[in-house]
């Protein structure tokens, strides 16, 4: 039927889509299908991410969500930590 799919779950929540910058992660079973989608997704955000095939752009998702909750994290944990410490 001629008819491809693309994969593309968004990154950046309320924030970004208030910016109009989401962060699609795509993947395709080719990258030229991503690449004939450019143009209208480009309307969407300037940020996207090609990242292999089929499937791969769900796990990118949740690694960059994991990544970015240690980060909004991780100050805390310090701060906690320095202000234990004390003597």
């Amino acid at each position: 039927m001629g008819i491809s799919l693309i994969d593309a779950p968004v990154s950046g929540g309320p924030h970004g889509a208030g910016r109009r910058a989401p962060s699609p992660s795509w993947s395709a079973r080719r990258r030229r299908i991503c690449a004939r989608a450019t143009g209208v997704s480009r309307t969407i955000s300037p940020n996207i991410f090609h990242c292999g095939d089929v499937g791969t752009a769900t796990p990118m998702k949740l690694v960059n969500n994991v990544v970015a909750a240690g980060v909004r994290m991780l100050p805390s944990k310090a701060v906690t930590m320095g202000i234990k410490s004390r003597p």
